[in-house]
């Protein structure tokens, strides 16, 4: 049985060689023709000069032919880009006509209105502006050991009252201080001055004082008093005992309710009765 398979394998690997060799020739260029057709069976010797002739061997199939291979399509040349076409130059514009000046129209001239008298009405009247209000600071009432009062009488609204208080000093005269009110209703006087206030006693004594007086604007229109100013007078004991008649004058220099006043003067004692 190993013997049978040894030479089996011993044939398989004889025809393997015979193969090899045979294709061998066969790439190689060598053919061997088949037998004459006359049976004869006389075989053509190797063209190699071998002089031993293949027993039983099989002809060898013509290889056929390797196909040619197709030439490679030759590459289009790519076209040639167009030059861009250059832009053509803007035309300048041309330079617009200055306008004419129009020519100066010289208006009508318009004729004035003609004035008309326009007849006043006599309800219409003009508001006037209000003053303004000046009014002077009122001190403090005098006071003292013995006091009083008197006014003018001008037969108008307006009038000067005086108000007096006397105290008694160290060395026994008295001071009297006296202040000046402006009683009205409506009141407007510009600042006075050379003021008078005359005394005069039966004990001697006789002397003149002077004083001045503000601004007053008083536009209220209702009756009150107004402070006008003051002064202060010394006096002996003798003219208090017996006394002292004094008199006041105020230059108002001016009208009031349609009646001229350039003076107004109030007159009075002081004394210690």
């Amino acid at each position: 049985m190993k013997k049978s398979l040894l030479l089996r394998s011993i044939l398989c690997l004889m025809l393997a060689v015979l193969l090899v060799v045979s294709l061998a020739a066969c790439s190689s260029g060598k053919y061997t023709p088949p037998a004459d057709k006359d049976g004869s069976g006389d075989a053509t010797p190797a063209e190699d000069g071998s002089g031993q002739e293949e027993k039983d061997a099989e002809p060898t199939p013509e290889p056929e032919p390797e196909p040619e291979p197709e030439p490679e399509p030759e590459p289009e040349p790519e076209p040639e880009p167009e030059p861009e076409p250059e832009p053509a130059p803007e035309p300048e514009p041309a330079p617009a006509p200055e306008p004419e000046p129009d020519a100066e129209i010289e208006p009508d001239p318009t004729p004035a209105p003609e004035k008309q008298d326009v007849p006043a009405d006599k309800d219409d009247k003009k508001e006037e502006e209000k003053p303004e209000t000046i009014i002077p600071d009122t001190p403090a009432a005098v006071t003292g050991t013995y006091s009083g009062s008197f006014s003018s009488d001008t037969g108008t609204p307006l009038n000067v009252i005086t108000r007096w208080a006397a105290n008694e000093n160290s060395d026994g005269t008295y001071s009297v201080a006296l202040q000046f009110f402006l009683k009205g209703y409506d009141i407007f006087v510009g600042a006075r001055s050379d003021n008078t206030i005359a005394v005069k006693s039966s004990a001697g004594t006789n002397a003149s004082y002077s004083f001045s007086t503000a601004q007053i604007s008083k536009p209220d229109g209702a009756p009150g008093e107004v402070y006008l100013g003051g002064t202060t007078i010394t006096l002996s004991a003798d003219d208090m005992a017996a006394g002292t008649e004094a008199s006041v004058k105020w230059n108002f220099k001016g009208s009031y309710s349609g009646k001229d006043l350039p003076v107004v003067q109030a007159s009075g004692v002081i004394s210690a009765g």
